[in-house]
């Protein structure tokens, strides 16, 4: 055996290799073993050198940090304008920055703009297209930056600039995973912005958690909204690649009427009738979710009894991938 194999083999010792790459698995010498679910994204952006914190990030986060009122805008805000809060305790609240294109009144985060810029996808970015977006917000009154913008350097002071990396996140709603339990300050469950769909992540702002919970007692693999139509029933609005549950379908005639013969993969629009557990689930909210002197109401049956069991399918899902 090589100097080489041998080192390759001392190096994984230990170590088991999963065969999915939704998780890794590594052995202890007591022989527990700690579990990592999830799927991290992986896409490709222009060549670009390693990431440093750039003078006009360091500025830029002082400013956000120090400056802008409140703190998480989806589990913390909004900010009264009347009456701008003082800055969020940042260390506290887990918060982070995130490089969204934030629109700002005074001191107040109250949008976004049309080209919100990631760190590493401004290095692919087009100049002039950069540019005539940045031409249009000082237009507006949106913004006051007087730089040229004719390289991808200059693109990438704008990047790091007040105007784009200016969205003031907790850690849950910035990069939390469907796959993972993840609740914010207010206990409700999270999807961060790098994972969740647009709709999902903006709905998780003025979602009425204490009496409708939208991700149906799930970590996120599911969204759903009420079905206008039907008392108690909702509707599948997202639904994510590793959601274990099923719509069951059952033999109609035959000696087998009636018995399940199999399921399909949830889509959005699927109904879900009110006695279905995600349904329940849904309409349970948050704000009787606890033990109480009195036995756990029906309502919270999902939440109580049958997300752990959930949770422990997602995690199994995510070793033993479908073909």
């Amino acid at each position: 055996m090589t100097s080489q194999r041998k080192a390759r083999r001392n190096a994984t010792k230990g170590k088991k290799r999963s065969k999915s790459n939704d998780e890794q698995v590594a052995t202890k010498k007591n022989g527990t073993h700690k579990v990592v679910v999830g799927q991290p994204l992986h896409y490709d952006t222009a060549a670009h050198p390693p990431r440093v914190n750039s003078p006009e990030y360091n500025s830029t986060r002082r400013w956000l940090m120090g400056r802008t009122p409140g703190g998480c805008f989806i589990c913390g805000g909004p900010v009264d304008l009347s009456h701008p809060e003082a800055p969020a305790d940042a260390k506290k609240l887990r918060l982070e920055d995130h490089h969204g294109g934030g629109l700002y009144h005074d001191l107040v985060l109250i949008g976004f703009n049309l080209f919100p810029l990631e760190w590493a996808t401004g290095w692919g970015a087009a100049p002039k297209r950069v540019g005539e977006f940045v031409s249009q917000l000082n237009a507006a009154g949106f913004s006051k930056y007087l730089e040229p913008i004719n390289t991808v350097q200059d693109v990438m002071k704008w990047v790091d600039s007040q105007f784009n990396a200016n969205v003031k996140l907790c850690k849950p709603h910035h990069v939390g995973l469907q796959t993972q339990h993840t609740p914010d300050v207010n206990g409700h469950e999270a999807v961060g912005i790098h994972n969740a769909p647009w709709p999902v992540l903006a709905a998780q702002a003025t979602c009425d958690w204490d009496n409708f919970n939208m991700f149906a007692g799930t970590t996120g693999t599911l969204a759903v909204s009420p079905d206008p139509t039907t008392y108690g029933g909702v509707i599948v609005t997202y639904v994510h690649e590793n959601h274990p549950e099923t719509l069951a379908i059952s033999e109609v005639s035959g000696e087998r009427a009636g018995q399940e013969i199999g399921g399909r993969k949830f889509q959005v629009g699927t109904r879900l009738a009110s006695t279905h557990p995600s349904a329940i689930a849904a309409f349970a909210g948050y704000k009787s979710t606890g033990p109480t002197a009195e036995s756990i109401p029906v309502a919270d049956f999902k939440l109580s009894v049958l997300l752990p069991e959930y949770r422990a399918r997602v995690e199994d899902s995510s070793k033993n991938p479908p073909r």
